[in-house]
Protein backbone atom coordinates (compact mmCIF):
# COMPACT_ATOMS: atom_id res chain seq x y z
CA UNK A 1 0.00 0.00 0.00
CA UNK A 2 2.86 2.37 0.80
CA UNK A 3 4.56 1.67 -2.53
CA UNK A 4 1.28 2.22 -4.36
CA UNK A 5 0.67 5.55 -2.63
CA UNK A 6 4.20 6.77 -3.39
CA UNK A 7 4.00 5.68 -7.06
CA UNK A 8 0.64 7.39 -7.58
CA UNK A 9 1.95 10.54 -5.90
CA UNK A 10 4.76 10.66 -8.48
CA UNK A 11 2.26 10.13 -11.30
CA UNK A 12 0.02 12.89 -9.91
CA UNK A 13 3.03 15.26 -9.73
CA UNK A 14 3.58 14.81 -13.50
CA UNK A 15 7.39 14.70 -13.15
CA UNK A 16 9.52 14.87 -16.35
CA UNK A 17 11.21 11.67 -17.50
CA UNK A 18 14.52 11.99 -19.38
CA UNK A 19 16.64 9.45 -21.24
CA UNK A 20 20.28 10.27 -22.13
CA UNK A 21 23.53 8.55 -23.07
CA UNK A 22 26.19 10.10 -20.77
CA UNK A 23 29.82 10.10 -21.78
CA UNK A 24 32.01 7.63 -19.85
CA UNK A 25 33.37 10.35 -17.52
CA UNK A 26 29.89 11.62 -16.59
CA UNK A 27 28.60 8.06 -16.27
CA UNK A 28 31.36 7.19 -13.80
CA UNK A 29 30.17 9.97 -11.47
CA UNK A 30 26.47 9.08 -11.64
CA UNK A 31 24.63 7.05 -9.05
CA UNK A 32 22.10 4.81 -10.77
CA UNK A 33 20.49 1.39 -10.58
CA UNK A 34 21.63 -1.40 -12.90
CA UNK A 35 21.45 -5.17 -12.91
CA UNK A 36 24.61 -5.37 -15.02
CA UNK A 37 28.08 -3.83 -14.83
CA UNK A 38 27.75 -1.56 -17.88
CA UNK A 39 30.69 0.39 -19.32
CA UNK A 40 29.65 2.07 -22.59
CA UNK A 41 26.57 3.13 -24.59
CA UNK A 42 24.60 3.20 -21.34
CA UNK A 43 21.14 4.75 -21.54
CA UNK A 44 20.24 6.49 -18.28
CA UNK A 45 16.57 7.14 -17.56
CA UNK A 46 15.86 9.68 -14.84
CA UNK A 47 12.68 10.60 -13.01
CA UNK A 48 13.92 13.68 -11.23
CA UNK A 49 13.92 13.29 -7.47
CA UNK A 50 12.53 9.76 -7.72
CA UNK A 51 14.74 7.30 -9.59
CA UNK A 52 17.68 6.94 -11.95
CA UNK A 53 18.44 3.66 -13.70
CA UNK A 54 20.10 2.11 -16.75
CA UNK A 55 17.30 1.00 -19.06
CA UNK A 56 16.81 0.35 -22.80
CA UNK A 57 12.99 0.13 -22.69
CA UNK A 58 10.50 2.77 -23.94
CA UNK A 59 9.47 5.47 -21.45
CA UNK A 60 6.88 8.22 -21.26
CA UNK A 61 7.98 11.85 -21.29
CA UNK A 62 6.16 12.70 -18.08
CA UNK A 63 4.92 10.48 -15.25
CA UNK A 64 1.37 11.84 -15.58
CA UNK A 65 0.99 9.89 -18.84
CA UNK A 66 0.95 6.63 -16.86
CA UNK A 67 -2.39 7.23 -15.17
CA UNK A 68 -3.52 5.57 -11.97
CA UNK A 69 -1.36 2.68 -10.72
CA UNK A 70 -2.92 -0.27 -8.89
CA UNK A 71 -0.92 -3.17 -7.42
CA UNK A 72 -3.14 -6.26 -7.58
CA UNK A 73 -0.80 -8.76 -5.96
CA UNK A 74 2.71 -9.53 -4.74
CA UNK A 75 4.47 -12.89 -4.33
CA UNK A 76 7.99 -13.88 -3.36
CA UNK A 77 10.08 -14.71 -6.41
CA UNK A 78 13.81 -15.55 -6.72
CA UNK A 79 14.79 -13.71 -3.58
CA UNK A 80 12.67 -10.68 -4.42
CA UNK A 81 9.03 -9.82 -5.06
CA UNK A 82 6.98 -10.18 -8.23
CA UNK A 83 4.23 -7.58 -8.49
CA UNK A 84 1.07 -7.76 -10.57
CA UNK A 85 0.33 -4.18 -11.59
CA UNK A 86 -2.20 -2.40 -13.81
CA UNK A 87 -2.22 1.25 -14.77
CA UNK A 88 -4.04 3.78 -16.93
CA UNK A 89 -7.00 2.37 -18.89
CA UNK A 90 -6.18 -1.15 -17.67
CA UNK A 91 -6.56 0.02 -14.07
CA UNK A 92 -9.87 1.69 -14.95
CA UNK A 93 -11.19 -1.51 -16.55
CA UNK A 94 -10.05 -3.52 -13.54
CA UNK A 95 -11.76 -1.10 -11.19
CA UNK A 96 -14.99 -1.21 -13.21
CA UNK A 97 -14.91 -5.02 -13.16
CA UNK A 98 -14.38 -5.09 -9.39
CA UNK A 99 -17.25 -2.63 -8.84
CA UNK A 100 -19.55 -4.83 -10.94
CA UNK A 101 -18.51 -7.91 -8.98
CA UNK A 102 -19.03 -6.09 -5.68
CA UNK A 103 -22.53 -5.15 -6.81
CA UNK A 104 -23.33 -8.82 -7.59
CA UNK A 105 -21.93 -9.96 -4.24
CA UNK A 106 -23.87 -7.20 -2.50
CA UNK A 107 -27.13 -8.42 -4.03
CA UNK A 108 -26.31 -12.05 -3.18
CA UNK A 109 -25.51 -11.27 0.46
CA UNK A 110 -28.20 -8.57 0.82
CA UNK A 111 -25.45 -6.38 2.25
CA UNK A 112 -24.30 -2.84 1.36
CA UNK A 113 -21.24 -2.65 -0.89
CA UNK A 114 -19.26 -0.91 1.85
CA UNK A 115 -19.99 -3.77 4.26
CA UNK A 116 -19.28 -6.85 2.11
CA UNK A 117 -16.80 -8.35 4.56
CA UNK A 118 -19.30 -8.19 7.39
CA UNK A 119 -21.90 -9.68 5.05
CA UNK A 120 -19.57 -12.54 4.17
CA UNK A 121 -18.88 -13.22 7.84
CA UNK A 122 -22.61 -13.39 8.53
CA UNK A 123 -23.13 -15.70 5.55
CA UNK A 124 -20.24 -17.95 6.68
CA UNK A 125 -21.69 -18.23 10.18
CA UNK A 126 -25.09 -19.16 8.76
CA UNK A 127 -23.52 -21.78 6.51
CA UNK A 128 -21.59 -23.26 9.44
CA UNK A 129 -24.79 -23.49 11.48
CA UNK A 130 -26.57 -25.23 8.60
CA UNK A 131 -23.64 -27.62 8.18
CA UNK A 132 -23.74 -28.56 11.87
CA UNK A 133 -27.51 -29.04 11.79
CA UNK A 134 -27.27 -31.14 8.62
CA UNK A 135 -24.56 -33.32 10.19
CA UNK A 136 -26.75 -33.91 13.23
CA UNK A 137 -29.78 -34.74 11.05
CA UNK A 138 -27.72 -37.28 9.10
CA UNK A 139 -26.71 -38.97 12.35
CA UNK A 140 -30.35 -39.13 13.42
CA UNK A 141 -31.37 -40.49 10.01
CA UNK A 142 -28.81 -43.31 10.24
CA UNK A 143 -29.84 -44.22 13.79
CA UNK A 144 -33.53 -44.26 12.85
CA UNK A 145 -32.81 -46.38 9.79
CA UNK A 146 -30.90 -48.90 11.91
CA UNK A 147 -33.73 -48.92 14.49
CA UNK A 148 -36.44 -49.47 11.86
CA UNK A 149 -34.55 -52.35 10.26
CA UNK A 150 -33.86 -53.88 13.65
CA UNK A 151 -37.57 -53.84 14.54
CA UNK A 152 -38.88 -55.36 11.31
CA UNK A 153 -39.67 -59.10 11.21
CA UNK A 154 -36.67 -61.17 10.13
CA UNK A 155 -37.38 -63.84 7.55
CA UNK A 156 -34.03 -65.60 7.87
CA UNK A 157 -30.98 -65.11 10.14
CA UNK A 158 -28.49 -65.01 7.26
CA UNK A 159 -30.33 -62.65 4.90
CA UNK A 160 -28.30 -60.06 3.01
CA UNK A 161 -29.29 -56.46 3.77
CA UNK A 162 -29.10 -53.68 1.16
CA UNK A 163 -29.55 -49.96 1.92
CA UNK A 164 -29.18 -46.94 -0.35
CA UNK A 165 -28.23 -43.80 1.59
CA UNK A 166 -29.94 -40.71 0.09
CA UNK A 167 -27.05 -38.35 0.86
CA UNK A 168 -23.28 -38.34 0.44
CA UNK A 169 -21.36 -39.01 3.64
CA UNK A 170 -18.81 -41.83 3.78
CA UNK A 171 -18.66 -41.76 7.60
CA UNK A 172 -22.44 -42.10 7.84
CA UNK A 173 -22.25 -44.96 5.34
CA UNK A 174 -19.71 -46.78 7.51
CA UNK A 175 -21.71 -46.13 10.69
CA UNK A 176 -24.80 -47.51 8.99
CA UNK A 177 -23.04 -50.73 8.02
CA UNK A 178 -21.53 -51.11 11.51
CA UNK A 179 -24.96 -50.62 13.06
CA UNK A 180 -26.65 -53.18 10.80
CA UNK A 181 -24.04 -55.94 10.93
CA UNK A 182 -25.29 -57.37 14.28
CA UNK A 183 -28.77 -57.84 12.74
CA UNK A 184 -27.79 -60.62 10.32
CA UNK A 185 -25.29 -63.37 9.71
CA UNK A 186 -25.30 -62.38 6.03
CA UNK A 187 -23.93 -59.38 4.11
CA UNK A 188 -24.77 -55.78 4.88
CA UNK A 189 -24.28 -53.48 1.88
CA UNK A 190 -24.84 -49.72 1.93
CA UNK A 191 -24.32 -47.48 -1.11
CA UNK A 192 -24.40 -43.76 -1.91
CA UNK A 193 -24.20 -41.85 -5.22
CA UNK A 194 -20.91 -40.36 -6.42
CA UNK A 195 -20.51 -37.24 -8.63
CA UNK A 196 -19.15 -39.35 -11.53
CA UNK A 197 -22.26 -41.56 -11.61
CA UNK A 198 -20.72 -44.51 -9.79
CA UNK A 199 -21.82 -45.80 -6.36
CA UNK A 200 -19.65 -45.85 -3.28
CA UNK A 201 -20.22 -49.08 -1.38
CA UNK A 202 -19.31 -50.42 2.02
CA UNK A 203 -20.05 -54.07 2.72
CA UNK A 204 -19.72 -55.69 6.14
CA UNK A 205 -20.18 -59.18 7.58
CA UNK A 206 -19.45 -60.09 11.17
CA UNK A 207 -18.53 -63.67 10.22
CA UNK A 208 -15.94 -62.45 7.70
CA UNK A 209 -15.12 -64.03 4.35
CA UNK A 210 -15.39 -60.77 2.39
CA UNK A 211 -11.94 -60.64 0.78
CA UNK A 212 -12.84 -63.40 -1.64
CA UNK A 213 -16.47 -62.36 -1.95
CA UNK A 214 -15.64 -58.78 -2.97
CA UNK A 215 -13.76 -60.01 -6.04
CA UNK A 216 -16.91 -61.79 -7.27
CA UNK A 217 -19.09 -58.75 -6.49
CA UNK A 218 -16.72 -56.35 -8.24
CA UNK A 219 -16.72 -58.59 -11.28
CA UNK A 220 -20.50 -58.76 -11.38
CA UNK A 221 -21.09 -55.03 -10.77
CA UNK A 222 -18.19 -53.39 -12.60
CA UNK A 223 -16.64 -52.53 -9.27
CA UNK A 224 -13.32 -51.76 -7.72
CA UNK A 225 -12.31 -52.02 -4.09
CA UNK A 226 -11.24 -54.25 -1.24
CA UNK A 227 -10.55 -54.33 2.47
CA UNK A 228 -10.55 -56.76 5.38
CA UNK A 229 -12.37 -60.05 5.98
CA UNK A 230 -15.18 -58.26 7.84
CA UNK A 231 -15.49 -55.00 5.84
CA UNK A 232 -14.75 -53.93 2.26
CA UNK A 233 -15.17 -50.63 0.43
CA UNK A 234 -15.06 -49.44 -3.17
CA UNK A 235 -17.25 -48.32 -6.06
CA UNK A 236 -19.78 -50.06 -8.30
CA UNK A 237 -20.70 -48.76 -11.76
CA UNK A 238 -23.90 -50.80 -12.16
CA UNK A 239 -27.30 -49.17 -11.53
CA UNK A 240 -28.79 -49.31 -7.99
CA UNK A 241 -31.46 -51.90 -8.83
CA UNK A 242 -28.87 -54.28 -10.28
CA UNK A 243 -26.65 -53.74 -7.24
CA UNK A 244 -29.61 -54.40 -4.89
CA UNK A 245 -30.65 -57.60 -6.68
CA UNK A 246 -27.09 -58.90 -6.83
CA UNK A 247 -26.46 -58.24 -3.12
CA UNK A 248 -29.75 -59.69 -1.94
CA UNK A 249 -29.25 -62.92 -3.91
CA UNK A 250 -25.51 -63.28 -3.32
CA UNK A 251 -24.55 -66.47 -1.53
CA UNK A 252 -21.34 -66.50 0.50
Amino acid sequence: EKLERLANAVVHSDVPVTAVYPDPDTLSRLSYRSKLDLKENVRIVTIEGVDRCACCAPHVKRTGEIGMIKILGAVKNRGGMRLTVVCGQSALREFASRVEQDAEISRFLSAPQDALYEGLQKYARAQQTLKEEYTELKKIYVLELIRSLAERPRTQPDENLFVRLPFSDSLALRNLVNGLMPLTFGLVCAIQAQPDGSWLYIIGRERGGLRDAVRDLNGALEGRGGGSETMVQGTFVADPETIKKTIQTFVL
